[in-house]
Formats: structure tokens, C-alpha cells, sequence
């Protein structure tokens, strides 16, 4: 894939409701305190988000990280939290090295660059009984890809599953 953008590769973003940690909140974790929202992707640079070598092994999973958003709208000092899979892991961090969130040019001056924000991935190849909950509410993206014939099932679909894994595409 010469250039970086497979055929039949989805992303669907869905940052919205995130979640942010800050000092004061880190000590009292059970208050609802309204959280500053993670801001919007800008633009993502290119990057194969789904990587042939993951899908042609059936590899699915979640992942999530922790991380600063600095002036420059890319994430920072992002810390791994959550890994099914350490392919998956390793694709993730390079995707989100490549996300530049829309950040006001205010952003270090209005304290909301030193705020912890998480963001979760859920990679399916659908249709899949890929779990797309975490253990908290996160901002996720959820990132699917064509199945390559005679791939593993990883996570094969239940009645009942429901959400984008689910929903054959």
C-alpha cells in the first residue's frame, strides 16, 4: 500500500463528551465537575489507520491513551492506559501522534494544554462482537477495515451485538 491510504479503510470519529483530568480532579476522581471537552480533530496527517498486516492477522481490540494537548494542537506526553493488542498498541500511538486537534491560539495561556485528556481507539473488522466500552466514559474513534478473506475471527458477532463492529459495512 504505497500510499499509506488503504482501499475499503473507514475512520469514524466520534470526539465528542471527553474527558479531561486536571490537578483538582485527580484527587477527587467521584465528582461530577463539568470537564473541559477534547477539542475537535483539525486534520489527521496521513497515516494507514488500520494496518494490512492487523487485518489480514483478524487483529481487533481497544486501546486507550492519556495525553496533553500542546500549543501546536498535537498530543503530548500520552501515556498507554488500555491495550488488547500491542500491534494494535503500536498503530494507535503512531495515529495519534498524526491527530492535530483545533486548539485557540490561547490554548497553553488558558490552562486547558496542562489538562489530562483520553481518548479510546476500538479497531473491528466488521461484522464483529468487538467490545467498544471502556472502563470510563472516553472520547473514542472507532476504526474499521474491510476483512481480508481467511483472516482469524477474533470476535465472532452474537446475536444481540449492536454498534459500528456490529453493523457490516
Amino acid at each position: 500500500m504505497g500510499s499509506g491510504w488503504g482501499r475499503g479503510l473507514v475512520l469514524v470519529v466520534v470526539l465528542s463528551a471527553a474527558r479531561a483530568v486536571g490537578p483538582a480532579d485527580a484527587a477527587n476522581e467521584s465528582t461530577p465537575a463539568a470537564r473541559p471537552k477534547l477539542p475537535p480533530a483539525k486534520s489527521i496527517d496521513n497515516v494507514l489507520y488500520y494496518q494490512e498486516e492487523a487485518r489480514r492477522l483478524g487483529r481487533e481490540g481497544r486501546v486507550e491513551f492519556e495525553f496533553n494537548i500542546g500549543a501546536d494542537g498535537k498530543a503530548n506526553h500520552a501515556a498507554l492506559l488500555l491495550a488488547d493488542d500491542a500491534m494494535l498498541a503500536r498503530d494507535a500511538r503512531k495515529l495519534l501522534e498524526a491527530i492535530h486537534f483545533d486548539v485557540p491560539s490561547d490554548w497553553q495561556a488558558s490552562g486547558l494544554g496542562s489538562m489530562r485528556y483520553r481518548l479510546g481507539m476500538v479497531y473491528c473488522l466488521p461484522p464483529s462482537g468487538q467490545n467498544e466500552q471502556f472502563p470510563e466514559h472516553v472520547s473514542k474513534l472507532t476504526i474499521t477495515a474491510a476483512r481480508v478473506p481467511g483472516a482469524p475471527i477474533r470476535h465472532p458477532l452474537h446475536a444481540g451485538a449492536y454498534g459500528r463492529c456490529a453493523q457490516a459495512h
